[in-house]
Order: C-alpha cells, then structure tokens, then sequence
C-alpha cells in the first residue's frame, strides 16, 4: 500500500471511529433501558481495542525518513 493510501485509510478509520463513538451510546441496552449487559460493555471494549490496534499499526506504517528540508 503507498503512502498515499495509509494517510487516507488512516483518515478513514479516524472519522469512523468518531461516528462509532457517538452511535454507542445510543444503542439499545436491552429491554429496560436502565440496564447495562456486561456482554455490551465487553463488546465495546473489543471495538475500542480493533480501532486502536488498527491506528497504531498504520501510524507505524507513515513513520519514516522524513520529506522536505531539515535544518537543525
């Protein structure tokens, strides 16, 4: 994938990460709004962690020598 690619893929997880984190609160929490199910919560914990692995890995992949002029 070119470098091109990993900045927008990057942006692309970004902004669907935002979305995610605005729509999780508005999910139904079963048939007593009041209550939480544990296996929600586990859930969004294993969305939490997808998206956080998955910047992580494309922020390494856009770490290298850097462009344009350097002065020290």
């Amino acid at each position: 994938m070119s470098q091109t690619e990993t900045v927008r893929l990057k942006s692309v997880v970004d902004h669907t990460r935002v979305c995610v984190t605005e729509l999780i609160p508005n999910c139904e929490l079963g048939e007593d709004e009041d209550e939480f199910d544990i296996e929600d919560d586990e859930e969004f914990e294993g969305i939490a962690k997808v998206y956080d692995k998955t910047i992580s890995e494309l922020g390494n992949a856009l770490v290298g020598s850097p462009i344009g002029i350097i002065s020290d």
